[in-house]
């Protein structure tokens, strides 16, 4: 089977299942961190999800971008430490359409062009040395329903 049909295939599953967009996407970005004071960090990102090949009624790009304030909390030893954060973060969805995931065939769907999704959480994050930390986070919709209403994230990250 060439990489291509395989690709397709995945793709239809996938897709299909509304896991996926079925198209790549470009995400240009800056990032960016401010030390504010002795274990205080100041860390945010702006960046815009631009499709490619999509599906010209759905795609469409969105800006999107990211603020925390990152505060070690305790340091239980000289590699472990804890640090709580205070998040906001947005979504501005520039043109596209969206469907009911419930719904077989994206027959239904809504335009969600100049609509913007604004959240704000907390987290708490456990490192363990300076390659492995993991944690959690919660954040709350501020707007009129345009996302989901809470996003929960857990992550675990190893940096080699």
């Amino acid at each position: 089977m060439t990489r291509s049909l395989a690709f397709r295939l995945l793709r239809a599953r996938v897709v299909g299942k509304g896991l996926g967009t079925g198209h790549v996407s470009l995400e240009p970005g800056l990032l960016w961190t401010v030390k504010l004071a002795k274990d205080t960090y100041y860390q945010a990102e702006i960046a815009e999800w631009i499709p490619v090949g999509g599906n010209t009624n759905y795609a469409g790009g969105v800006l999107h971008y990211h603020n925390s304030v990152n505060h070690v909390l305790c340091r239980p030893s000289n590699a472990v430490q804890f640090v709580g954060s205070a998040e906001f973060f947005g979504y501005t969805f520039h043109s596209g359409q969206f469907s009911n995931p419930q719904d077989v065939q994206p027959t239904n769907g809504t335009g969600s062009a100049g609509e913007t999704a604004l959240y704000a959480g907390a987290g708490l994050r456990m490192v363990v040395c300076d390659k492995i930390d993991f944690g959690g986070a919660a954040a709350f919709e501020l707007t009129n329903h345009v996302m989901a209403q809470q996003i929960y994230r857990v992550e675990f990250r190893w940096r080699f």
